[in-house]
C-alpha cells in the first residue's frame, strides 16, 4: 500500500468515525430531551457496561489479531488460524460466564439499585455480540477488509438505536429504560450476525473445533491477558468512567458525567485520529534511526495538540454551558465537569505519542502495567473523590489516572526506547540546546 492509498484510507476511516459520532450525538441529544436525566444514567451505564465487560471478555484477543493472525498466515495457512479463532471462542465463552456469575452474585450479595441491576444485566446480554463486533473488526482490518470493519459498528449499529429514538421523538412516545436498552442489544446481535456472514470465508466458523494447547495457547493468553489492560486504558476510558459513576453517583449524575465524557472524548478521538496521519513517516523514521526527523514530527504533532486542545478548552468554558442547555436545563451544572474531563484528554494526548513510540519499538504489552497502574489510581480516586465532590470528583479522578500514565509512559519510553515522544521532552531537548 502506498503512502496516497494509505492516507485515502485513513481519511475514509476518520470519515466514518466522525460519522458513528455525529449518529452518537444526535441519539444522546435526543435521549435526553424525551427521558429524565435519571433514565439515560441509566442507560448510558447499561452502554458502557457492554463495552466494559466484552472487552474484559475477549479485548486482548481482538488487538492480539491485529498483528498475529497476519504471522499465522504465513506459517500453516488457514490451520493455526482457526485454532486462533476457536481459543478465542473458548475462552470468550468461560470469561462471559464467568462475568454473569460476577454480575448475579453481586445483586444478590452486594444488592444493587434497580436501574443498577439492569444496566449490568443488559450489558451482560451484549457480551457476547459486543465482543464478536469488536473481534470481526480486527479480523476485517488484518485483511484489510476496512469496510466490514469500521462501517457495522460505527455506522449501522449506533444508526438502528438513533432511528429508535428519532421514531419515538417523533411520535410523542416516551421510550422507557428497557425499550432502549433493548434496542442497543437487538442492533448489538444483527450486527455480530452480519459479520459474521460477511467473514464467513475467513475461517471464523465452528467448523472442526481445533482449541491450541500447550505452549501456543499459554502465549497468547498471556499476551491477550496484558493487552485487555492496554485495551481497557486505550479504548474505553470513557466506559470505565461512565460504569464507575454509575456506581457512585445517583443516576441523574450519572447522565450528566456520561453526556460530557463523550463530548470530551470526540475532542480526543480528533487529535487521536490527527496523530494517526504522522504515524507511517514517524515510523519510519524511529525504525531508521533517524532522530532527527523523529523529533520533528513528534514536535509538530505536540503543536497541533496544544492548538486543537486549546481550542477545545476555550469553546468549553464560553460555550460548554450552552452546548449542555442542548440537551437539558439540568445538563447545565455539567459544564465544569466538561472542562475537567477536555484537561485530561490534553493529558491523554500529550503523552500518546510514547504509547505509539513504545509499540513501533515492539514494547506493546510492557505498557500493561502502566495501564494496570493508571485504571487503579482512576478507581481508588473516584471512590474517594466522589464522596468529597460529587460528579466534580469523577473528573478529577480521570486527571489523576491520566497524568498517571503519561508519567508511567514517559518513564518507560526513557527506559526501553532511550528516548520520548511527549511535549515535556522536546522542551527538554530544546532548553538543553547550545545558545
Amino acid at each position: 500500500m502506498n503512502l496516497a492509498h494509505m492516507v485515502s484510507r485513513i481519511m475514509g476511516i476518520v470519515g466514518v468515525r466522525f460519522a458513528g459520532a455525529g449518529i452518537g450525538f444526535l441519539t444522546q441529544l435526543i435521549m435526553a430531551r424525551i427521558m429524565p436525566a435519571s433514565d439515560v444514567g441509566i442507560v448510558f451505564m447499561g452502554m458502557s457496561a457492554a463495552a466494559f465487560i466484552s472487552l474484559a471478555a475477549s479485548g486482548g484477543y481482538s488487538m492480539l489479531a491485529l498483528t498475529q493472525l497476519p504471522k499465522l498466515a504465513l506459517f500453516q495457512g488457514r490451520t493455526l488460524q482457526r485454532a486462533f479463532h476457536h481459543l478465542v471462542l473458548l475462552d470468550s465463552l468461560v470469561m462471559t460466564l464467568l462475568c454473569g456469575v460476577i454480575v448475579f452474585v453481586a445483586d444478590r450479595l452486594v444488592g444493587l439499585a434497580e436501574g443498577q441491576t439492569i444496566a449490568l444485566l443488559f450489558g451482560w446480554l451484549c457480551t457476547p455480540s459486543a465482543g464478536s463486533i469488536r473481534y470481526y473488526s480486527a479480523i476485517a482490518t488484518s485483511n484489510r477488509r476496512f469496510n466490514a470493519a469500521f462501517i457495522p459498528d460505527f455506522v449501522v449499529r449506533p444508526g438502528m438505536l438513533l432511528a429508535f429514538v428519532l421514531i419515538s421523538f417523533l411520535v410523542g412516545h416516551k421510550p422507557s429504560i428497557v425499550e432502549v436498552l433493548i434496542v442497543f442489544t437487538v442492533a448489538s446481535w444483527a450486527m455480530a450476525a452480519v459479520l459474521a456472514y460477511q467473514l464467513r470465508d475467513l475461517g471464523v466458523t465452528l467448523t472442526g473445533l481445533s482449541f491450541p494447547r500447550g505452549k501456543f495457547a499459554k502465549l497468547l493468553r498471556s499476551r491477550a491477558f496484558a493487552l485487555t489492560l492496554v485495551a481497557a486504558t486505550l479504548l474505553a476510558i470513557a466506559d470505565i468512567v461512565t460504569l464507575l459513576a454509575g456506581f457512585l453517583l445517583p443516576a441523574a449524575d450519572v447522565a450528566v458525567v456520561g453526556i460530557t465524557m463523550r463530548l470530551a472524548a470526540l475532542v480526543a478521538y480528533v487529535i487521536q485520529a490527527s496523530q494517526q496521519f504522522v504515524m507511517p513517516d514517524f515510523t519510519q523514521a524511529i525504525v531508521k534511526g533517524d532522530g532527527v526527523t523523529a523529533d520533528t514530527l513528534v514536535a509538530r504533532m505536540n503543536v497541533m495538540t496544544l492548538l486543537l486542545i486549546g481550542a477545545a478548552l476555550l469553546g468549553a468554558v464560553v460555550l460548554g454551558a450552552w452546548v449542555l442547555g442542548m440537551f437539558g436545563s439540568e445538563y447545565v451544572r455539567g459544564a465544569n465537569i466538561l472542562v475537567l474531563f477536555l484537561v485530561a484528554q490534553a493529558v491523554r494526548a500529550l503523552s500518546g505519542m510514547n504509547q505509539h513510540l513504545l509499540s513501533i519499538k515492539g514494547y506493546q504489552m510492557r505498557t500493561a502495567g502502566a495501564c494496570l497502574t493508571a485504571l487503579l489510581v482512576l478507581v481508588l480516586s473516584a471512590i474517594l473523590l466522589t464522596r468529597m465532590f460529587g460528579m466534580e470528583g469523577m473528573a478529577y479522578a480521570l486527571l489523576l489516572a491520566e497524568l498517571a500514565w503519561l508519567v508511567l509512559l514517559a518513564a518507560q519510553a526513557q527506559s526501553l526506547c532511550g528516548r520520548r515522544a511527549d511535549l515535556f521532552w522536546m522542551l527538554q531537548k530544546r532548553l538543553a540546546k547550545p545558545q
